[in-house]
């Protein structure tokens, strides 16, 4: 049986601690892995009282799985309750399947004093022209940084879609371009968050963590190019001081990564990138 330091998620972890030194590195699952040198676990059913209420009028549209796609956006709840119990007024997300190879806290702080909410934005060039500009919404929250008056409003968004038929509606229209350009298979919890950011752009201040920043930028998703040149069906990358840089299609200097999203397919290089290995796809 595979150990939890060499499981996927053993590895993103350990990455996460590996750049983050001094910080709280905070899990929450279903399974203690009992690695308090590496993380500090929160037991999901202990939390999951917030979020009842939403499963009980939880509407299903996806073709995914019913159970994934509540907890996809049941997880938000979660991290909301884990804040305040905590008294965290800040934190960054990291998906299950994202390694960091920064340390995001130091090297994003100016954007992040300045910010509620920081996010992955989706590359519209790489889209069809049909749905271009309803994609300039969409937003990926795999790596995020998040205040928590940010995500409990968030979270107070979630009920009122699921609670308001006319809100339903509009987050129905709000989504047409991407179900119609296959960006998505139905309501999930990434469409909810684009629509909130949306909605609420104009008078918070919101953070691209995929634009290019002094040099360097967080991978919104390594099985696609968004403007870098790739081996295969994964993303070049080049290791300089065990840090990965992809080299852009429009040329000029290569780009570190601070992170890179194994989502996917992607996912069975995790443990040879962790390594800083070239991988031949």
């Amino acid at each position: 049986m595979e150990s939890f330091p060499d499981s996927a998620l053993g590895i993103c972890i350990r990455q996460a601690a590996l750049h983050h030194p001094g910080v709280p590195i905070l899990l929450i699952g279903d399974q203690d892995p009992k690695r308090p040198d590496l993380c500090e676990f929160a037991e999901i059913e202990r939390l999951q009282f917030v979020s009842r209420d939403l499963a009980s009028i939880y509407l299903h549209t996806s073709t995914n799985d019913p159970a994934y796609e509540f907890f996809c956006i049941e997880r938000w709840l979660l991290l909301a309750e884990l804040m305040r119990e905590r008294g965290d007024n800040a934190c960054i997300h990291l998906d299950s399947d994202v390694l960091a190879f920064a340390n995001l806290w130091d090297e994003l702080r100016p954007e992040f004093s300045q910010a509620d909410v920081g996010f992955c934005q989706l590359d519209v060039a790489a889209l069809h022209a049909s749905t271009i500009l309803h994609a300039a919404k969409f937003c990926s929250m795999h790596t995020a940084f998040l205040k928590r008056n940010t995500l409990e409003a968030f979270c107070l968004f979630v009920h009122r879609v699921f609670n308001d038929s006319d809100q339903w509606k509009a987050h129905e229209q709000f989504c047409r371009p991407f179900l119609d350009g296959g960006i998505i298979s139905g309501l999930n919890d990434m469409s909810l968050w684009s629509e909130f950011l949306y909605e609420v752009g104009e008078r918070w201040s919101v953070t691209n963590l995929c634009a290019v920043i002094r040099g360097a930028t967080v991978d919104l998703n390594s099985n696609a190019s968004m403007g870098y040149e790739m081996n295969g069906s994964l993303r070049l990358y080049d290791w300089i001081n065990d840090m990965p840089y992809a080299r852009s299609l429009n040329g000029g200097e290569p780009v570190r990564h601070r992170t890179i999203h194994c989502q996917g397919a992607a996912k069975q290089h995790l443990s040879r990138l962790a390594r800083c290995e070239l991988i031949d796809t």
